[in-house]
């Protein structure tokens, strides 16, 4: 139940952070052992 809240909380600080960080954290996601 408290998922839902936590991702948009997630969505929220990620609106926060700078284009290249989010790159740099997608393209880590990408490679990583995900």
């Amino acid at each position: 139940r408290k998922r839902p809240q936590l991702f948009a909380e997630l969505l929220r600080e990620l609106k926060t952070l700078p284009d290249h960080a989010i790159l740099r954290v997608v393209r880590e996601v990408r490679d990583g052992d995900w």
